[in-house]
């Protein structure tokens, strides 16, 4: 009897250990999760630092997911598709990404050149 119930304990307190990691795996993802979502009425604000109807409303929203087993990719899928992309901090990089930010450095690049070509031609002028 003493070994059957030494067996027992072997089988589940590992168990038990393995659920509670899952648990604070869950809160963790949460957490990064409330994070990188902004709040769609607050300035600057992540839902984690909001105390406004919706973002209580998309913690809620994160929260059941999470129980449901979707993973991080899903619920930011599926709230960037009712939300738009705008409800992230970090916008998924795209053709129109790469052109907001490119444009304005191949200007930059551009202008130094030109900037440098200029400077170059006045102190190549004969005095």
């Amino acid at each position: 009897m003493i070994v059957i119930k030494f067996l027992l304990m072997l089988i589940i307190i590992p168990s038990m250990s393995i659920g509670a990691d899952l648990s604070t795996s869950n809160q963790m993802r949460t957490q990064k999760l409330y994070d990188q979502v902004r709040c769609p009425t607050c300035v600057a604000q992540s839902v984690k630092e909001s105390d406004t109807r919706i973002s209580k409303e998309i913690r809620k929203f994160i929260d059941e997911k999470i129980q449901a087993g979707n993973s991080d990719d899903e619920i930011m899928a599926e709230l960037e598709q009712y939300y738009g992309a705008e409800i992230t901090f970090k916008p998924r990089v795209n053709i129109y990404t790469l052109m907001l930010w490119g444009i304005p450095i191949l200007f930059l690049v551009f202008a130094v050149k030109r900037v440098l070509i200029c400077f170059k031609q006045k102190t190549s002028l004969p005095h």
